[in-house]
Parts: C-alpha cells; structure tokens; sequence
C-alpha cells in the first residue's frame, strides 16, 4: 500500500470519529436544552420545582377526600360547624388551598406598600396607553401601583371595591397555576372571587381574583389575632356501604394574659393550663353541640354530602370571618357583612341581610349600617339563633358588665313580633317564657327592671 493510500484510509477514519463526535456533543445539548434545563427552570419561575416535592401534588378532585383518614384530618383542621351547603363545603376548602398550600410555592410578581416604589407614579402602562387618575383607596389604584395595564384594570369585575387596612398588595400570575396544577385551576379558579382568610398566624390575608385579567391580588394584614380561635374535637366516626359518617364537638379558645388559653362552657370559664384543646373538648363534649358529617363514596373518592347538628333547634355562630351566609333551616338565611374594626385589631362589625322565605326583613336592629351591634368573636362575642315553636329568636351578645344582648323575635311568616337593644335575655323554653332585664349602668348592684314575655 503506497503512502497516498495510507493517508486517504487515515482522513477517513478520522473523518468518521469527528462526526461521531460531533453527534454525540449534539445529543448532550439537545438533552440539556430539552430535558435537563426544562425539568431545572422552575427555580427562575414563578414556582418551587414541585417535582421532587411530595407535600403538593395536582389531586383529581379538589373538593373530595381520597379516604377517611383525610376527612378526619381536615374536620380537625377546619370549621367545618360553619357549613350547610355543598356550597359552603366547597368555598371553604376553596379557602385552604389557597391561602395554605397554592400561594405558598408561589413567588409574586411584584409587591407593594408604603415602603416600596410601585408604578403608582406612571404616566403610562407598559403599552403606551395612559392612566387615568385612580381614588387612593380604590381597586383601580392599587392595579395600577402593581403595574397591570389601563385594559386589565377596566377589565377588572369589581370596579366598586373599596380596600382599607394595611397598605401591602401581592401579584401573582396564574400561568405556572395552569401548567403545574391543571386540576387546581380548572375547579378552583373557575370564577372571580374574593375570599378574607383570617386564620394564618400573625396575618389577615384577603385574596382577589379576576377571571377576566386571570390574575391573583392578595392583601396582606398585619398583628396576630388575640385568641387562639375555634378548635374541633372528633368523637365518633362510622363506615357503613360508602357511607361515611363523623361526629364532631367544638369551642371557641380565647388567649389569657398568662398566654394560656380559655373556653367557656355553660357560662364557666375553663383555663387550660397545657393548651390541650382536644382533651378538653371531649372531656366536655356532653356540654357542647355535636355536629355530624356525612360523606358518600363515588369513583373511589370520599365527596361532601350534609351536616346535622344535635340540637336543630339552636346554633350559636363565633364569626371570624369578613363575609358569612349561615342558612338555619329552610325557611331562616342570614347573611353577615362584615366590615373592618377600628376598635379591636383583626375585628369585624356586621351588617344582616335576614330573609325567611326568601322575604328580605327590615328591622330596627341588626341591619342597620350606622349602628352595628354584630362583632366578631375577637370582641368576645356571639351569634345565637334560637327556634321555639313558629318563633326565631336572634340574639348577638358581646360582654360587658351588665346587659350586652340585642334580641330580634320573627316569626315563621317574616313578621317582626320584637325586638330589644342592650338588654339580658333568658330563655325558659319548657316553660314557653323569655326574661328581659334591663340595667341602666354598669353597677351590678343595680336593681334592674325585668319583664316577663310568653312564648
């Protein structure tokens, strides 16, 4: 073999090992750009990398439960006495994974507040188009500081919402929603909302979502709540033929000065010196109401079907948070509207919308916008509603020395039979009668005026 024939058999070897190198390196950078980087490029997303994260996973149903063992761990985790609709169910499951588990792997696009510049200043949103002049307390001012366009904030559904309260707003984009919880966004974010969650410790959140912009705008308060809030306790569960039924009892703990807290149980303070909340409600669950949970089992899931209460006949509401409709029975519906207090940190006062037959009642209490006597529990108040015979009595009692009721009697028709503002009210239903006393100071050794009523 001559040497011009060695060399041509040596190009060519060489030849063939660069393009079997060069299609190797090309494989590597195909897996890098196409595989490698796109499974890594969450961490400059909008979301943590939930691959390898096994707390959060995208579930088939939202507002079911794969098994009992969920049930039982979220009637402990939520206040589930607050509910008496599928409706309800659902908001208030809505609630948690919002403000629990979504938006906490969710990182904001921008924040602001009264520390940090904002595009409140801009002449111009980012295509050029000029804003109007915004109300400071407006929705509109606050879109605009968080930099969404003059289009997206006349798209925005509520035009008339007022904010007040602590000047810090989050927003959040839905995209990484859609891409890695496809579940979450077609149940959960299927409408505009506005939801306040109140529970999150040391924080007041209300959260806003438009389905028009497809955007999240999230309110955070500040201080944490005095009390430790409503606790459940369950004391009874059975699974007959996909039929799954759970008892449970409830109480409202306040904090005490010692950081301890208390709960009230037949008018005696209870202070518990480990904070057990569960041992003390079953110790005294006799004392309490006891709710009762069904769930049926449909396609291998547990879903929500009814909630009954021991006594039918009264119910006694601890309101935490802003906005609350409770349905009594088929006739009573009360909707609590609450506004921010300036007298108790995380507080509401309320304003009723009450219809018995769908018939709006107007009364001289209660719904009246300028004089409120409806607080929320952090005021060391409560909602009671009674029913005796065709009789609904209505009663929002906050504590003070003496007196502190305000009591509305209607009747099953929606025809207003009393009413009486800053009184003490007892009620002897065996005998069909109502005390009414009234004390003109705070002196306990008052004598004070009481009235007989029958029922």
């Amino acid at each position: 073999m001559n040497n011009n024939t060695k060399m041509d058999t040596t190009m060519k070897a060489l030849l063939v090992l660069a393009i079997i190198t060069a299609l190797l390196i090309s494989s590597l950078l195909l897996y890098k750009v196409f595989v490698y980087d796109k499974k890594d490029n969450t961490k400059d997303n909008d979301i943590i990398n939930k691959d390898n994260n096994k707390e959060v996973k995208d579930k088939d149903n939202y507002y079911s439960y794969k098994d009992t063992d969920e049930i039982n761990s979220m009637v402990e985790l939520l206040d589930y006495s607050v509910i008496t609709s599928k409706i309800d169910h659902d908001n208030m499951l809505r609630k948690y994974y919002i403000s629990t588990i979504l938006l906490d792997k969710l990182k904001p696009v921008i924040v602001v507040d009264n520390n940090t510049k904002g595009h409140k200043d801009d002449a111009k949103d980012s295509l050029g188009n000029t804003y109007k002049k915004y109300k400071t307390n407006s929705i509109q001012y606050v879109l605009k500081d968080l930099g969404l366009t003059v289009d997206e904030i006349e798209k925005w559904n509520n035009k008339t919402l007022v904010l007040e309260g602590n000047y810090h707003y989050e927003l959040y984009n839905t995209d990484i929603i859609k891409e890695k919880y496809p579940n979450m966004y077609k149940e959960i974010f299927n409408e505009s909302f506005e939801i306040s969650v109140g529970d999150i410790p040391c924080e007041n959140k209300i959260f806003l979502y438009d389905k028009d912009v497809d955007k999240i705008v999230i309110n955070v308060g500040s201080g944490c709540t005095s009390d430790y809030g409503t606790k459940a306790k369950i004391i009874d569960s059975s699974l007959k033929n996909d039929i799954y039924k759970v008892s449970f009892v409830k109480g409202y703990f306040k904090k005490s000065e010692n950081n301890t807290a208390i709960i009230t149980i037949n008018g005696k303070d209870i202070e518990l010196k480990d904070n057990n909340f569960k041992d003390i409600l079953f110790k005294n669950k006799d004392a309490l109401v006891i709710y009762t949970l069904t769930f049926k089992k449909e396609n291998n899931v547990y879903t929500f079907d009814s909630i009954k209460s021991a006594d039918k006949n009264q119910v006694q509401l601890e309101l935490e948070k802003q906005n609350y409709t409770y349905a009594f029975d088929n006739n009573l519906k009360i909707v609590f509207n609450g506004t921010k207090s300036n007298k108790q940190e995380n507080g509401y006062e309320y304003v009723l919308n009450i219809s018995v037959k769908d018939k709006l009642i107007s009364s001289n209490i209660f719904t009246n916008a300028n004089d409120k006597v409806v607080y929320s529990s952090n005021f060391a108040a409560s909602f009671k509603i009674y029913k005796i015979d065709s009789y609904y009595f209505l009663i929002s009692s906050v504590a003070k020395q003496n007196d502190g009721d305000y009591v509305l009697i209607i009747d099953e028709s929606g025809k207003i039979i009393k009413s009486f503002k800053d009184v003490r009210i007892n009620i002897d239903e065996e005998n069909k009668k109502y005390t009414i006393t009234d004390c003109l100071t705070n002196n306990i050794a008052e004598e004070c005026k009481k009235t007989n009523y029958d029922i």
